[in-house]
């Protein structure tokens, strides 16, 4: 087990130079981000949109030369400030377990035996850093951005159009809402949630947001699986053999 908290968002802790930063943990992020006031702290002389080579430790884990991108990110959670995010380099070096009811992060040396099944399997794709995920969606087949860096579940206007039971909820118009660090909020409608089945488990979520537009980089997928829908799961991402584990 890695140190890490979930309260919001799904934090671990890190060490740079000696002292303990909190990260974001994010399946959604294809590289590693360290914020400008945190490389600041830490006596880099880095500006934002640039980069940085240095040592990180997580738990047991030691990445030498871990190469960060710098951004202005400015994130509290709680009472603490989240330094930056630690992405997908850290779930391809490892098989990792994210158990949202207990709170845990569990690491597994990449390609060691599990044991016993953590879960059922589904299949994984990882394209540019990112997993994927196959579900039925409304009765139909779906694939989703698997990202728990994500707070809400979306489902793409395309997708929605084809589900009966995905209709407008009632409700106040929503702000706008970020489909990713760095990307231009984009306009949300909440929708009632047609049933996911993933696995062997029917989730049942009361509503999903539903962006007016799509980002290019996420036009061949049919919505985001986020971190309301991971709340009931522990999720075991094995991205060398291409399998995630819901239990």
């Amino acid at each position: 087990m890695i140190p890490a908290r979930i309260v919001n968002r799904l934090l671990v802790q890190g060490v740079i130079k000696g002292r303990t930063l909190w990260f974001h943990l994010d399946t959604g992020s294809s590289g590693l981000v360290l914020s400008v006031n945190a490389a600041r702290s830490l006596g880099f002389a880095t500006a934002a949109g640039g980069k940085l080579t240095t040592d990180l430790d997580v738990g047991t884990l030691h990445a030498r030369g871990a190469v960060f991108e710098i951004l202005d990110y400015r994130v509290r959670d709680g009472k603490d400030d989240v330094s930056g995010i630690i992405g997908a380099p850290f779930f391809r070096s490892n098989v990792v377990t994210l158990d949202f009811p207990r709170g845990l992060v569990i690491v597994y040396p990449r390609g060691s035996p599990l044991g016993p099944s953590p879960g059922s399997p589904v299949p994984l794709a990882v394209e540019r850093g990112v997993p994927h995920v196959r579900v039925t969606w409304g009765g139909e087949p779906a694939r989703l951005l698997l990202d728990v860096g994500s707070a809400y579940t979306f489902l793409f206007p395309s997708r929605a159009a084809r589900i009966p039971e995905a209709r407008p909820a009632p409700g106040p118009a929503l702000d706008p809402v970020s489909l990713g660090i760095g990307r231009a909020p984009v306009r949300v409608r909440q929708f009632s949630a047609p049933p996911i089945r993933i696995a062997d488990a029917e989730l049942r979520l009361a509503t999903v947001l539903v962006p007016d537009e799509v980002p290019l980089g996420l036009r061949d997928d049919d919505g985001i699986f986020g971190r309301d829908a991971c709340r009931g799961f522990a999720i075991t991402l094995d991205y060398t053999h291409g399998i995630a584990y819901f239990r």
